[in-house]
């Protein structure tokens, strides 16, 4: 059941949104009278709260410009996508590079899990921090191609 709070009376001119809020990434919030404040997560909050088990061992979120988003459960066209790219690109690796599927970058105060990224160095390099840059982002999308192409990738084109 959906509920709505509509006002008696017309919102007057000045109670109206009187922008946005975007983020480095270019994602865009309202912002003025009549919408609330919203609280952007910091890395360190959302890491502190994961640690403290607050979101749950079953959820999997993801930290994007301060916002928190649910992973998207995956299809099969979906997962047959990332197998074939990642065997594409472990051919393709050299010594100097190494491929990650479906784990975490740190961008800033942002956590992302892209489907598949490549970056410098060996898996080792990274035991104590995820990587900060990639050399190359995938997004396999269907049901989120709109905030993959928005959102997400300004946030990887943002970060080198």
């Amino acid at each position: 059941m959906t509920t709505a709070i509509l006002p008696k009376t017309p919102v007057p001119q000045s109670a109206q949104p009187t922008g946005s809020a975007c983020s480095s990434s270019g994602s865009c919030l309202p912002t003025g009278s009549g919408f609330p404040l919203r609280h952007a997560w910091t890395l360190a909050e959302f890491e502190r709260a994961d640690e403290a088990g607050i979101f749950g061992s079953e959820a999997h979120l993801e930290l994007i410009d301060g916002a928190l988003f649910h992973k998207m459960t995956q299809n099969s066209p979906h997962a047959v996508s990332i197998t074939l790219a990642m065997q594409a690109l472990y051919a393709l690796a050299t010594p100097s590079v190494h491929v990650r599927v479906q784990q975490p970058l740190t961008l800033g105060d942002s956590r992302p899990e892209p489907d598949l990224s490549v970056v410098r160095g060996a898996p080792r390099d990274y035991a104590a921090a995820h990587p900060t840059q990639a050399l190359l982002v995938f997004e396999i999308s269907d049901s989120t191609l709109v905030f993959d192409r928005t959102t997400r990738q300004g946030l990887y084109a943002q970060a080198g």
